[in-house]
Order: C-alpha cells, then sequence, then structure tokens
C-alpha cells in the first residue's frame, strides 16, 4: 500500500512514539557518481551503491522538506529510508524495497522516500496508524 504524506506531524509522532530501526540507503545500485554529465551518456560513470547506513528522525524530516524549494526537487530521488527492515548490510534499490515490503514486509515495517512535489510517498504491507485518511499513492513509481 502506497501513501501519499503532506503533513509531517502523524508521521513524526509515530516514529518517536515507539523504537524504530531506521536505515538510509540509495535509490539504485549502481547510482551515478558526482561530476558526471548526464546529457553526455557515455561520459556517465556509476559506482556501487552505499550499505545501508543507520539515520535519525531528523534526516526523514529533512527529506520532507527537501521539495520546498523547486531547486531542490530532484534530491529526493537520491535517497529512501526502510523503517524497521530485516538485519542486512547490503544496499538494496528502492525497487527491490517497496517489492519485499508489499509481499513480504512485517506489520512494522515500511519504507518512505521524498516525492519531487513535496512530502513523502510511504510503503507498507497494511495500512499503518499514520496512513490512515491519506490519500493513496498506488499509481506513483515503482512496481505494484
Amino acid at each position: 500500500m502506497r501513501f501519499l504524506h503532506k503533513d509531517f506531524v502523524p508521521l513524526r509522532d509515530y516514529l518517536a512514539a515507539q523504537p524504530v530501526q531506521i536505515r538510509k540507503l540509495e535509490w539504485d545500485l549502481r547510482p551515478v557518481e558526482a561530476g558526471s554529465f548526464a546529457f553526455l551518456p557515455w561520459t556517465v560513470k556509476r559506482r556501487a551503491a552505499r550499505p545501508p547506513q543507520a539515520a535519525e528522525l531528523a534526516e526523514i524530516e529533512q527529506c520532507f522538506h527537501w521539495a520546498d524549494r523547486p531547486e531542490n526537487g530532484g534530491t529526493a530521488f537520491e535517497h529512501y529510508f526502510h523503517i524497521n527492515a530485516p538485519p542486512s548490510d547490503a544496499a538494496v534499490s528502492l525497487s527491490g524495497a517497496v517489492e519485499h515490503v508489499e509481499a513480504y514486509g512485517a506489520p512494522d515495517e515500511f519504507v518512505l522516500c521524498g516525492y519531487p512535489d513535496g512530502g513523502l510517498i510511504s510503503v507498507s504491507r497494511q495500512t499503518l496508524p499514520f496512513q490512515q485518511g491519506l490519500a493513496r499513492a498506488d499509481d506513483w513509481w515503482g512496481p505494484r
């Protein structure tokens, strides 16, 4: 299930009310290396994705506000957050995490990523308390 969050308060309250493990990962397994020019495809250099990093609630809030300034909207495509993910040191692409969570996710496991028009998208296997009453985002990017 996918939901669009335009208000950070319910999500913040949910994450602050209980112990959660927040992991920050990169969208792609082979992201474009800094300094590459996307308009010249033969010059694009890629690197292996970094392993998951522990993250804090403040980083999720920062992601929520990335698109507040239009020039920062593209940064929403760099990282995502996997909440209460199974323990692993392996990098997982956003599409892989979404597939896992929707098919096999634990009751308190979900994915959060920035939405380029502002806010966040959350993905979970079942509706969580902070998702109730929100607009569904099933037509958003990714497998379904």
